[in-house]
């Protein structure tokens, strides 16, 4: 990273005063939500296979805990395997 480019013209227009191998993401891509809490807030995208990362925040003011749970583990065994993750002793208690 070498801020003395941005002292190009051609660089500076091409970056937007951002560091070059910066790049603007929409929220849906970082943080989108399970359907539950998305569609009671009009301003939450819904996570969709693709996107990087499923945010809990605020799913306990729509539900209860235990429905917050079960999403959770849903998308969690989206990506992972149980009986991969069955021979580890420090996850025993939530398996």
């Amino acid at each position: 990273f070498v801020l003395a480019a941005a002292s190009d013209p051609a660089v500076a227009a091409k970056s937007q005063g951002y560091a070059t191998a910066w790049s603007p993401l929409g929220q849906k891509t970082i943080n989108g939500y399970p359907p539950l809490v998305s569609s009671a807030l009009l301003t939450h995208t819904t996570f969709e296979p693709g996107d990087f990362i499923v945010s809990f925040s605020g799913c306990k003011i729509y539900s209860s805990q235990e429905v917050c749970n079960q999403l959770f583990l849903n998308y969690f065994f989206q990506v992972h395997s149980l009986p991969a993750l069955a021979d580890d002793p420090a996850l025993q208690p939530w398996l």
